[in-house]
């Protein structure tokens, strides 16, 4: 974004940093709020209305239009974007509690590999994109693909997560209280 700032709208690197802090700034208010839907009504809602809001800005982040609007934009998108850590955070616990064997760290680690991967393979794919596309063209092909991602996050949120009054039903954690009753006598024999 630095050099698209600097290209579209002649701001330095310095300019480019605060309009980033303007996407990241409303994740004080977007994670708690995203947090506090997840706890009352399940990650399901929170996350799709999320992608459902924060499609059109993406594609809005494409357009060439004043630094306001662009700066608005970012913002919205920011607020959007960090509303979803949350809920897939509040998911990944459902799916801890309804796994045998399955802990927290390995589920946080799986979810920080994937988080760290996509933080290193995004900016490679799009810096080679940037410089064979140009700034401008490439940009915008950056933000439909974005688009695109969100588009296809459809599906699967809406399939595969479940709302809070079928999660608390469906998914019930096992115990490891005592073993079961034998069922006949000659299981209570081999028991002693």
């Amino acid at each position: 974004m630095t050099v698209l700032v600097r290209e579209r709208y002649g701001l330095s690197s310095r300019g480019a940093a605060l309009i980033l802090l303007a996407a990241v700034a409303p994740s004080l208010v977007s994670s708690p709020l995203a947090g506090r839907l997840a706890d009352a009504y399940g990650a399901k809602r929170p996350i799709l209305g999320t992608l459902f809001l924060g499609t059109p800005f993406l594609g809005v982040l494409s357009i060439d239009t004043s630094l306001p609007i662009f700066i608005a934009s970012v913002g919205i998108t920011g607020l959007l974007l960090m509303g979803l850590a949350a809920p897939i955070s509040q998911d990944l616990a459902e799916v801890v509690k309804a796994t045998p064997g399955l802990g927290f760290a390995h589920v946080y680690g799986i979810f920080n590999l994937a988080f760290s991967v996509g933080a290193l393979v995004g900016p490679l794919c799009i810096g080679a994109l940037l410089q064979h596309k140009g700034i401008a063209h490439g940009w915008q092909i950056a933000c439909f693909l974005a688009v695109a991602l969100f588009v296809l996050c459809f599906l699967p949120t809406h399939l595969f997560l479940t709302s809070k009054n079928s999660s608390s039903a469906s998914i019930s954690a096992p115990t490891l209280s005592s073993p079961p009753p034998p069922s006949n006598s000659t299981d209570l024999e081999s028991a002693k």
